[in-house]
């Protein structure tokens, strides 16, 4: 069903990008603001991003493309920093078709379309459903902060062709092969930073020849004091199937925390 195939790519496109860790080699560069970045600097901006907002609740519009439909859609996330996430599912007709609730050890999932549920560890139900399935991850992604950052050796700082500052696994002329479509790299991992404001641009990871992933924050929300809020990003997805998916803030709020509670209705059967 094409709103059950639409609940699948959310969940795991927004479960589906790595990232990396720390080591230190000497190169100094000097962006086009004038302000000089060497690769320890590049790591203290990442290790000393903004605060993390201990609680959001955020409605994002999104838009899927992928080789075999579109479909547009919304999300609700409830996010209790390093506690819970509660995602709630929508395609473009509005009606809730599947709910997620995840804490770092466990997860429960609704299947409102065919009636049905799961509760356990998340790595085993992304087994079930095909995809990446990580309680930190989702919540590096929606925080917009490096995922996994002491995971991978970056030991490289460059310029990307659009004149970002990029931390990688490989150096510039390498990254810029590997980013293409087909490419024969099979291991990649960097980041884009925006070093005047101190804020994460891109992030970009290949596992292999068949996976390849690039988030793009292309906007924050403004108003919160601490903590950086994507406001729009999108996810583009390279491998067995190809698929983009846009996110555009629609509500934010950081004070009224909402119920996360989430009930396994009598009626569903376990997956």
């Amino acid at each position: 069903m094409k709103s059950f195939k639409f609940t699948h790519l959310v969940i795991g496109l927004t479960g589906f990008f790595l990232a990396s860790c720390s080591l230190f080699r000497k190169a100094d560069e000097t962006g086009p603001n004038g302000k000089q970045v060497n690769q320890r600097t590049a790591y203290s901006m990442l290790e000393s991003m903004p605060d993390t907002i201990p609680w959001m609740e955020a409605k994002y519009q999104i838009k899927l493309e992928s080789e075999k439909f579109s479909q547009n859609g919304r999300i609700t996330l409830r996010l209790a920093h390093d506690k819970a996430i509660w995602l709630s599912v929508s395609p473009g007709f509005g009606i809730e078709v599947a709910r997620l609730y995840m804490t770092p050890d466990s997860v429960i999932f609704l299947n409102k379309l065919n009636r049905t549920y799961y509760k356990g560890r998340s790595q085993e139900l992304g087994a079930r459903l095909g995809i990446p399935l990580d309680f930190y991850l989702v919540q590096d992604l929606f925080e917009a902060r490096p995922a996994n950052f002491y995971s991978t050796d970056l030991p490289h700082l460059f310029f990307d062709s659009l004149g970002r500052w990029t931390l990688s696994n490989l150096e510039r002329e390498e990254f810029l092969e590997a980013v293409k479509p087909g490419s024969e790299e099979e291991n990649l991992t960097a980041f884009g930073l925006d070093a005047l404001n101190q804020r994460l641009l891109t992030q970009y990871s290949r596992k292999g020849k068949e996976r390849f992933v690039e988030v793009v924050y292309t906007g924050y929300e403004e108003d919160v004091s601490k903590g950086a809020i994507p406001e729009t990003f999108e996810v583009n997805l390279q491998g067995k199937e190809k698929a983009k998916l846009w996110f555009t803030l629609q509500k934010l709020d950081l004070e009224n925390r909402k119920s996360m509670n989430i009930r396994i209705p009598s009626s569903y059967a376990p997956m």
